[in-house]
């Protein structure tokens, strides 16, 4: 059941209420000890996650090296440096969660486009955005417009941002 709980919580993060989503937390801490090692460490990121935030990055980057294909924790690990303004380092972590074998590699996408945009790699930033956008990350257009924009294309900044309220309006 441990598995199942730690399922619900990651829809409720995805629905931005992880004030629901730590009920489920603490259900899967009480079946923590019948998980997988590397559950386990999911389970301890996510504790940390909520209510240690500071340690979090640590859990997040212990999981990610000692499972680089649990994307997951590489997804999260970089989602933690970008909040630092870290870019350099997050971007390894970004280029492993973006693996096509990870079912929300167009988010991580996105994540690279926005290390590489931090850092001024404009062409490595678009081309992250494109396939962000080819995987279904839709607010990638909108940042595909920022980048657009910061090298001074205006036209071509108003066109991405068009496409991206166009697309926006129809869902």
């Amino acid at each position: 059941f441990a598995q199942a709980y730690i399922g619900l919580l990651r829809s409720h993060n995805a629905l931005l209420d992880l004030a629901q989503g730590s009920r489920f937390l603490s259900k899967a801490v009480e079946f923590r000890d019948r998980l997988p090692a590397r559950d386990q460490l999911y389970v301890d990121a996510w504790v940390a996650e909520l209510n240690t935030p500071g340690e979090a990055l640590e859990k997040w980057r212990q999981m990610a090296s000692l499972y680089p294909d649990y994307f997951q924790a590489s997804a999260n690990t970089g989602y933690k440096l970008l909040a630092r303004n870290r870019y350099t380092e997050g971007m390894p972590y970004a280029l492993q969660a973006a693996s096509r074998q990870y079912e929300l590699s167009g988010l991580s996408s996105d994540l690279v486009g926005r290390f590489a945009l931090a850092q001024e790699k404009y062409s490595d930033a678009e081309e992250a955005y494109r396939i962000a956008l080819s995987a279904g990350a839709s607010t990638s257009a909108v940042r595909l417009s920022n980048t657009f924009a910061a090298q001074r294309r205006f036209d071509d900044a108003n066109a991405a941002y068009d496409q991206a309220y166009r697309t926006y309006k129809k869902a």
